[in-house]
């Protein structure tokens, strides 16, 4: 078709996305636009205003224009002249798809979408969760005779360290554990307060070099509230902290010929080196062992919260989401927790493709201008916002 044969008319035929001013180029400064489509637009018009411009028309022309990534229109006009929309064509904006993410494992904080929606996760630190800290499983090694699968107190010289008891004055101890004589086993009893040791959930069992001689792994020693709490569970205050103290007194029975007998084990923190001390108080170490250490503490998670404040039930996905649903209803939220520091996410929410008038629903405008659209002539389908 040729250009109307109108005084002032800009007509500039269109098939494909982009500024509406570079197409009509010189024709941009006359005062009326026509801009008839040729063929299906995949993206966005734009139209920036012009102050000549007294009316603008799109003529869809059985032609379909959509955009997946925003609004199918951006398109501005002067004053109170609309953008005349007509023709049989659809106009839609086709994104369904809300995604919210955060790449940063430290992240908290409340994340909003794009695009006007204001649906929104926040990650918080109100959950906790039981985090196990030691977790020693030495397999019983099945022999008839010889060790029982633990590790040794061992019999070299006792150790020196400042003893809670005696209000931290150096004692020298019976045998010191090697294995857990160290700052890590310390943090992870709970420090000088060993709080994770007197958890009822703390246990510690025992064996032997020879298990022919005896019983081949002890009933577990526990924290408070356990089967087998300490016998004494005191605290004292010195070097600036207050030092528990927990003496199991008969732990385990030394069962060995020559070694037999009750034997205590004492648990606390030297304040010389901030290392653990796991004691042996009597017998021969290199005859006692240690077999399994359970610790645990109580940690501080992530807690994530989904508000959906679309207008619409959304659709849950996302490469990496902890929420607890599938859908979520308008004005709804969803949460989810997760065992760890972790605050990363990327969850998405999906509306329906329909609304309950059976019209194309979109998170996006029709329009992302400021002019307004007089769609009195149009006859095509048109999306609808969804919130």
């Amino acid at each position: 078709m040729g250009a109307p044969l109108i005084s002032n008319l800009g007509f500039t035929e269109v098939n494909s996305a982009g500024s509406l001013n570079s197409k009509a180029g010189a024709k941009i400064n006359l005062p009326i636009q026509l801009y008839k489509l040729t063929g299906n637009v995949s993206g966005q018009l734009t139209l920036d205003s012009t102050t000549n411009h007294k009316k603008v028309i799109l003529d869809t022309n059985g032609f379909d224009i959509d955009n997946g990534s925003d609004a199918p229109l951006d398109m501005d006009t002067p004053g109170s002249v609309k953008i005349e929309l007509k023709g049989n064509g659809a106009v839609r904006a086709t994104g369904k798809e809300t995604t919210i993410a955060q790449a940063s494992t430290s992240h908290t904080g409340t994340t909003t979408a794009t695009n006007g929606d204001t649906t929104q996760v926040l990650v918080d630190t109100n959950h906790t969760f039981t985090n196990q800290t030691i977790n020693d499983i030495r397999p019983d090694p099945g022999n008839s005779y010889g060790s029982g699968g633990g590790t040794s107190w061992g019999d070299g010289g006792g150790t020196t360290h400042a003893y809670p008891p005696s209000g931290g004055s150096n004692r020298t101890s019976h045998r010191t554990h090697g294995t857990y004589y160290n700052t890590s086993t310390a943090s992870n009893f709970g420090g000088p307060s060993l709080t994770n040791v007197i958890r009822s959930d703390f246990s510690m069992t025992f064996t032997h070099a020879f298990v022919e001689d005896g019983a081949r792994t002890s009933a577990p020693i526990t924290g408070v509230g356990g089967s087998f709490p300490p016998t004494t569970n005191t605290t004292h205050s010195y070097s600036g902290a207050t030092y528990r103290f927990c003496r199991w007194y008969s732990a385990f029975q030394r069962v060995n010929n020559g070694n037999a007998g009750p034997t205590g084990v004492a648990i606390y923190v030297d304040a010389n080196n901030a290392r653990a001390v796991v004691e042996l108080e009597n017998g021969r170490g290199a005859f006692c062992q240690i077999r399994d250490v359970k610790c645990f503490n109580t940690a501080t998670g992530r807690k994530f919260t989904f508000t959906n404040n679309s207008d619409q039930t959304v659709t849950m996905g996302g490469s990496n989401n902890p929420l607890s649903g599938s859908t979520c209803a308008a004005g709804a939220t969803l949460t989810g927790t997760r065992n760890s520091t972790d605050g990363a996410l990327n969850v998405t929410g999906t509306i329906p493709a329909t609304d309950g008038s059976s019209n194309p629903l979109s998170l996006s405008d029709l329009n992302s201008g400021s002019a307004l659209l007089d769609s009195s002539q149009h006859t095509g389908i048109t999306s609808v916002k969804g919130f």
